[in-house]
């Protein structure tokens, strides 16, 4: 696939290396000449952007992220956007994601709380401002030297207001960790995120998602229709005390749900 970088990107920042690559795009470690520092840089490639929505989907996440300032999500520090090429400049985090940590297996518990923990205030503090995640995962989870940040807000939404739209009725987001109201189009709320809290929290116990299809619309049936597990059942090590918190975030059923992250958070301290 072939990447642009825009001319008004590299009059303010000097291209050094990529370091995260995918189907949508690339991000570059590049360094500001105006402040002599290293950024993280995130471009699409030319053929995401003919793709529809997508360009829409990235000034979300420029639109998203900026509106928020806390220790828990990723800083933006820059964003342009000529000639049809958009740039996102985010803080350059030495890190890795928690998807890299579970490909090693189970965390070890305390490690998995507390990195709940820290994704809990972040969404507590994104919620405040009206703007939900809708695609909290382990991928989406940097790991630094002390702290744990949310990234990646290309699908959110304002909970009251616009946000991405879809076509046809599609619902954006990754089935395994997506809530059963989210499935069917229901009206976006913090439950949503709450819900993919869970099932994250229950990845980093378990080792795996609670249910797991090469069919993603069987995985989305079994969200809506199959009895969750307890981590417990993949991972003998889990106290029952931890087996009932992950079932309370995860709750199939709203108002079985800790209804905000808000309330998330201190259960993890």
């Amino acid at each position: 696939m072939s990447l642009k970088f825009p001319a008004d990107c590299l009059e303010r920042y000097e291209p050094l290396e990529v370091i995260g690559t995918g189907g949508f795009g690339v991000v570059y470690r590049a360094r500001d000449l105006r402040l002599e520092r290293h950024v993280a840089i995130k471009l699409l490639h030319e053929e995401t952007l003919r793709q529809p929505g997508q360009l829409e989907r990235f000034l979300q996440e420029a639109r998203s992220t900026y509106q928020i300032s806390h220790k828990n999500i990723i800083k933006l520090l820059d964003f342009g956007f000529s000639a049809g090429a958009p740039w996102i400049v985010y803080e350059l985090i030495e890190g890795h994601s928690l998807a890299g940590e579970l490909s090693r297996g189970p965390l070890e518990i305390d490690r998995a709380l507390g990195a709940i923990h820290d994704v809990a205030l972040g969404l507590s503090a994104s919620h405040s401002m009206g703007i939900l995640h809708r695609d909290i995962k382990p991928e989406n989870i940097l790991v630094t030297e002390d702290a744990f940040k949310i990234i990646d807000f290309g699908i959110a939404k304002w909970i009251s207001g616009s946000g991405v739209r879809t076509e046809h009725g599609f619902v954006l987001g990754t089935p395994a960790y997506m809530a059963p109201e989210q499935v069917l189009g229901q009206p976006p709320s913090e439950s949503f995120d709450i819900y993919s809290l869970g099932i994250s929290l229950f990845e980093l116990l378990a080792g795996r998602v609670p249910f797991i299809s090469e069919n993603p619309t069987l995985v989305i049936k079994q969200h809506l229709d199959g009895v969750m597990p307890r981590p417990s059942e993949f991972n003998p090590a889990i106290p029952a005390v931890v087996d009932e918190l992950v079932l309370r975030i995860a709750a199939t059923r709203v108002n079985d749900r800790i209804p905000t992250a808000a309330a998330v958070a201190p259960l993890f301290m």
